[in-house]
């Protein structure tokens, strides 16, 4: 006997339970596994990159602000002495007279990153477009 002969009509709607199941098991896994892609991206040395080398650097750059941090969070501007609230208009003047300047952060390794990152948000938003950290080249052994 088939569904005509029963009384009983072909089943014409989706039962959306199981999708929804389904849907929440995805959910769950990107949920707990999205921490851990982010995570895995900041790592330092996670990617392998084959640098190319260069057999002359150019070290002149005529147009480059230099800003120090030392250890104890004094800050220096090309080689003179200045404080946080006096920085951000100094670099504004600096970068008035040529928008095209670059900063470069000088900051001893033993300085908290902190008083690094507040140097760099200061020049950002004193109109600097470029601004780079100063690192020492490694000696090759």
């Amino acid at each position: 006997m088939g569904p005509a002969a029963s009384g009983r009509k072909p089943m014409a709607e989706i039962n959306i339970a199981p999708l929804t199941d389904v849907m929440m098991v995805l959910l769950i896994i990107f949920i707990v596994t999205a921490p851990f892609m982010m995570q895995s991206e900041t790592r330092i040395g996670v990617l392998k990159v084959n640098l190319p080398v260069a057999g002359k650097l150019d070290k002149a750059v005529p147009d480059l602000i230099k800003i120090k941090v030392k250890v104890d969070g004094t800050v220096y501007l090309n080689d003179s002495p200045i404080t946080h609230e006096q920085l951000g208009p100094a670099i504004e003047r600096l970068v008035q007279e040529n928008p095209a300047r670059s900063v470069a952060v000088y900051a001893d390794r033993a300085c908290r990153y902190e008083k690094v990152t507040d140097v760099v948000d200061i020049a950002k938003q004193a109109g600097v477009r470029h601004v780079a950290l100063a690192i020492k080249a490694r000696e090759s052994k």
